[in-house]
């Protein structure tokens, strides 16, 4: 039992930012990704056993989180998962470009639709490939190709519309 508790401990230190990052681009609000990391790494506990391959617990951890925050939003019904209104929680990063300069990452995303939003986060983000993305979000590869293709015009749009915060100063 001891042995378990190590592993999982190391387990949940290992991925506990991945999966905080990964439930703030599906809430977009702070406090609630906290919640949905915290329960998502509790019903991981409650089924770590049914894992038994070390190298899918990653992804296994996520898909969890995708599903944890969904039932959160749809009991609290705080936003439609189709669409997202704007951002408005606490700056956390900013993204170098080299023709638009430093924009707010979590400001821009939050303008993409979630289905977008969740694949620009889960393989530009966490660096996860279009399998194992694939998996997360229970979908065939060529869903993956296809999402993340619209969702990088859609952010490059975004990116273009929006001025460059790095001239202002």
């Amino acid at each position: 039992m001891r042995a378990r508790e190590e592993e999982f401990t190391a387990f949940v230190r290992a991925h506990t930012g991945a999966v905080r990052r990964y439930a703030r681009a599906l809430t977009r609000d702070a406090w609630l990704a906290d919640d949905v990391a915290q329960e998502s790494f509790l019903r991981a506990w409650r089924y770590w056993p049914s894992c038994r391959d070390p190298a899918a617990r990653g992804p296994w951890v996520m898909a969890i989180c995708r599903n944890v925050a969904f039932d959160v939003l749809r009991q609290r019904q705080r936003i439609p998962l189709t669409s997202l209104p704007s951002d408005t929680g606490p700056r956390e990063s900013g993204y170098a470009d080299a023709s638009f300069g430093w924009v707010d990452t979590v400001a821009i995303l939050g303008h993409l639709s979630l289905v977008h939003r969740e694949v620009i986060v889960l393989i530009d983000v966490l660096g996860y490939d279009y399998r194992v993305t694939a998996e997360i979000l229970d979908c065939p590869v060529g869903t993956v190709r296809s999402r993340i293709n619209r969702a990088r015009q859609a952010l490059r749009a975004l990116l273009a519309a929006t001025p460059d915060q790095s001239r202002g100063a």
